[in-house]
């Protein structure tokens, strides 16, 4: 017979949010995790009858700069470009081209809110987000999972989702966030 050991301690996640709705970010400066978090795309070309790729990009950074009230809080993030990928290299390479993204001139896309209002089941935020050298309003519609202190790591963290869609030609384009981000101390 096999001995099992039944005397590990299990590691403990205590809610610090003194509410479990979905529109409350704790106040504070929240630093992204880029190792928990995702951002993630999938295309849908309408003129190669309706192809879809699906990818994401493995090198995001961002800072939450939450305020007493949601309304005052800034949210800033930062991708870099090359770092694409759809796990084929053909297309991530065609994809960074002049065709598409552009890497060779524009390395990074950013993003900065403008407004950030809760909803009924989660928060809008609203901001300017640069691509390829182009500003475009977009609006990503989200939900604060929870914030908590992760008694293994000995620090605070937020777990938010995101999403939206972007033109983009003849393709639609999604984008799914999804972030956790660790308190500044």
């Amino acid at each position: 017979m096999f001995a099992v050991n039944r005397s590990r301690r299990r590691r403990r996640y205590h809610p610090i949010a003194t509410t479990t709705a979905p529109n409350v970010i704790p106040a504070g400066t929240w630093k992204v995790d880029p190792s928990h978090s995702t951002i993630a795309f999938r295309v849908t070309d309408v003129t190669e009858l309706f192809t879809t790729i699906n990818g994401h990009f493995e090198e995001v950074e961002g800072v939450i700069e939450a305020g007493e009230r949601l309304e005052d809080t800034k949210i800033r993030g930062r991708i870099e470009v090359d770092s694409l990928t759809t796990h084929q290299p053909q297309r991530d390479t065609h994809l960074k081209s002049p065709d598409f993204l552009d890497v060779g001139r524009y390395q990074e896309v950013t993003f900065e809110s403008t407004r950030v209002d809760p909803t009924a089941d989660g928060i809008r935020v609203r901001g300017t987000l640069t691509l390829k050298g182009n500003h475009q309003e977009i609006e990503l519609d989200g939900r604060v999972h929870g914030a908590g202190r992760y008694e293994a790591g000995g620090v605070d963290r937020l777990v938010i989702e995101a999403h939206t869609q972007l033109p983009f030609g003849p393709m639609r384009v999604e984008i799914n966030i999804d972030v956790t981000a660790v308190r500044e101390q």
